[in-house]
């Protein structure tokens, strides 16, 4: 989407361009976020998200996807909620917020439960541990792996719609 000031917002197109401009933006920014909330979130906090991480739901494949969307966003929010830079916080909103939406389009729940829980177990983990340089890589390894699955996901989805 963009947003247009007292005029309203729009909601644009998922395109290659626009998926590669999330990724990158976050490749650099969320690392060096979640090694500086190392420290300031809540161990109650992590705890909470890493059990729910553990324990999603069994109902209807459906319901784990939005589950697991959700909590995805809720722990990339907290980290950038523990984040102090104000332009990081102000742009990276905008930045989950697409990040997000695309996510809803192409969610593989096969591939994205069997590497995407444990990425998000491994950062937090690292979180809880306090082991900046495991944040930061974690952190890496899980925004590549999702640029890889959801670029996959999303390419797929399009040759089957052209055949």
């Amino acid at each position: 989407f963009e947003i247009f000031p007292r005029k309203g917002i729009v909601v644009t197109d998922i395109t290659l361009e626009l998926l590669n401009e999330i990724y990158d933006y976050r490749e650099v920014n969320e690392p060096f976020i979640a090694v500086s909330a190392c420290g300031k979130v809540p161990e109650n906090v992590l705890l909470e998200i890493r059990n729910k991480f553990c324990n999603p739901p069994s109902e209807s494949s459906e319901a784990k996807r939005k589950y697991l969307i959700k909590l995805d966003t809720l722990l990339h929010s907290t980290l950038l909620d523990y984040c102090t830079n104000r332009f990081l916080h102000d742009s990276m909103k905008i930045v989950l917020a697409h990040d997000s939406r695309i996510k809803h389009f192409s969610y593989d729940e096969q591939a994205n439960d069997s590497v995407s829980i444990p990425q998000h177990l491994d950062i937090i983990d690292s979180l809880l541990d306090r082991d900046l340089e495991n944040i930061h890589k974690s952190s890496l390894v899980h925004i590549k792996s999702s640029r890889q699955l959801v670029t996959s996901s999303l390419l797929d989805r399009f040759i089957m719609n052209i055949s």
